[in-house]
């Protein structure tokens, strides 16, 4: 900082001494140079109007000591501080212009090298690129003592993180839930969705304890971005191989939140619903013939049907708490079981029977065939 303002001063000093023109290109390379170094903007244009206010004085003070006449004094101070004025207010456009340019063009690539980063980790690499794996290798991510997991987010409405600004908005609230954590984050945004690969050290070394699940942990803070946000996020793996199929996991876990449900882990689900991400596009095709009389009077009863079997089934096939938490009364349960049996010939309310519905209706609902009232 000490040689820039030594170069404003020779500047000023050129300027006053000449016909006016001079080369502020040192102004332009300063501001390139602090945007690289992450130096505030604010604080360098506080240092040009302390400046401009310590010049002012100089030539000020210079003046009234040398001049004779009064009133020529007092128009040379004033037209010198129109100049200094005038000289501040141009090497702080300079300034500020370079700066945000440079900030942005790094923006950019940072943001070009995170997308490429981040395709290789979850799309799959190969090993034996040696380009790709001394990118991996530099940017940490090839430590053999590492745990990671993905997360998606979307909102309600996906078109909404098409608008730059509710999208910047809520990367930089992810991010900042996530400073003080010692947390690794690669984050951005593709197909309407914020993308993360959470990364931590799972060991210290051979001798120390593991970590919690990191998947736990960062989903803490998943929770509080908002009601209109859904998250889903992968089991913990152990290697960047296994990014893919975290990355898979992560987005059946997103298919499964709702408004009522919006974070969900992919190691808390159930081994029904395990094997339905599994399984779910082959069985889909050989659907038994009575799902789609099931479907055609789901569909009249607006998704009540469904809603029923999945209520009976959460409330341990009990008519009663089912009913309760419907808001209906048992006869009604029991009523829309009759509706079910003649459509399949399967009773609801043995384990035979609601197990093959929760699964019919899981499947009919992956196609969008159905609907749950719920």
């Amino acid at each position: 900082m000490a040689e820039h303002s030594d170069a404003h001063i020779q500047a000023v000093a050129r300027m006053l001494a000449s016909d006016g023109t001079i080369n502020l290109a040192f102004v332009r390379e300063h501001g390139q140079l602090r945007a690289e170094q992450h130096f505030p903007l604010e604080a360098t244009l506080h240092a040009y109007r302390c400046g401009h206010k310590v010049i002012s004085h100089w030539i000020r003070e210079t003046i009234l000591t040398h001049a004779t006449d009064t009133e020529n004094s007092q128009q040379l101070t004033a037209a010198v501080a129109d100049f200094v004025l005038e000289y501040t207010d141009t090497v702080s456009r300079l300034f500020t212009s370079a700066y945000l340019e440079q900030f942005q063009l790094m923006a950019d690539v940072a943001g070009d090298k995170r997308s490429y980063l981040l395709s290789q980790l979850i799309e799959g690499y190969d090993e034996s690129d040696g380009r790709i794996t001394n990118l991996l290798r530099d940017e940490g991510y090839l430590s053999g003592r590492l745990v990671f997991c993905v997360a998606l987010i979307r909102t309600l409405d996906p078109a909404e993180l098409l608008n730059p600004h509710r999208a910047r908005r809520l990367v930089q609230a992810v991010e900042q839930g996530y400073q003080r954590s010692g947390v690794r984050r690669l984050i951005h945004i593709r197909d309407s969705r914020i993308i993360i690969i959470f990364s931590d050290v799972h060991r210290k070394s051979g001798w120390t304890a593991a970590s919690t699940e990191l998947a736990s942990r960062v989903s803490v803070h998943l929770e509080t971005l908002g009601t209109t946000i859904l998250a889903g996020v992968s089991n913990d793996v152990f290697a960047t191989a296994q990014l893919p199929a975290a990355h898979r996991e992560a987005q059946h876990a997103l298919k499964l939140a709702t408004v009522s449900q919006r974070l969900v882990l992919y190691s808390r689900l159930g081994a029904l619903q395990i094997m339905q991400y599994i399984a779910q596009e082959e069985f889909s095709k050989v659907l038994p013939q009575w799902a789609a009389t099931l479907n055609d009077a789901n569909r009249k009863s607006a998704g009540v049907l469904c809603s029923t079997v999945r209520a009976y089934a959460r409330a341990d096939m009990n008519a009663q708490l089912a009913a309760k938490s419907l808001g209906a009364h048992p006869n009604t349960i029991y009523a829309r079981f009759e509706r079910i049996h003649a459509a399949t010939g399967l009773d609801p309310k043995t384990f035979s029977g609601l197990s093959d519905l929760l699964v019919v209706f899981a499947c009919l609902e992956a196609r969008g065939d159905t609907r749950s009232a719920s």
